[in-house]
C-alpha cells in the first residue's frame, strides 16, 4: 500500500503556498490609526503622572537656591562688620539721654545699621528674587 501526503499534488501546494506569501508581500507595512492612538494615549498619561512631581522639584531646587543666595549675602554681611566693629556683644548700644549728647558708640551702631542696610539694599537691587 502507497501512502501520500495530503490530498493535492506537491506542484500545486507549492503554488498555493506562493500565492499565500505574495499576500503579505503586498501588503504596505505602517501602524494602523488605532494603534498610534494608543500609543499617543499612553505617553499623555504617562506624562500627566510625571509632569507635577518634576515642577515640584523644580521649584523646591528653585526655593532652596535663593535662600542659599540670600544667607551668603547676609553672612557675607554679617562678618564684614564684625571685622569693622567689634561682635554684636561689644556695640554696647545704650539711648541717649540727653537729645544734644549722643554717646560715641551709639554712633557707631548707627554706622554699623547703615552698612548692613546698605548691603542689603544692594542685594535687591541686583535682583535678588523673593523666596516664598
Amino acid at each position: 500500500m502507497r501512502l501520500r501526503g495530503g490530498g493535492q499534488p506537491p506542484e500545486r501546494k507549492t503554488e498555493s503556498f506562493k500565492k499565500f506569501l505574495k499576500n503579505f508581500e503586498n501588503k504596505k507595512k505602517a501602524f494602523t490609526l488605532a494603534e498610534v492612538l494608543i500609543t499617543l494615549g499612553i505617553i499623555g498619561i504617562i506624562a500627566a503622572m510625571t509632569l507635577p512631581s518634576l515642577v515640584g522639584k523644580y521649584q523646591e531646587k528653585v526655593t532652596i537656591t535663593r535662600l542659599k543666595k540670600v544667607y551668603s549675602i547676609l553672612s557675607q554681611t554679617y562678618l564684614s562688620v564684625t571685622n569693622d566693629y567689634g561682635y554684636p556683644e561689644d556695640w554696647a548700644v545704650t539711648p541717649a539721654e540727653d537729645g544734644d549728647n549722643i554717646p560715641p558708640m551709639t554712633l557707631t551702631f548707627y554706622n554699623i545699621l547703615k552698612k548692613i542696610y546698605k548691603e542689603v539694599e544692594d542685594l535687591y537691587s541686583n535682583g535678588l528674587p523673593t523666596v516664598i
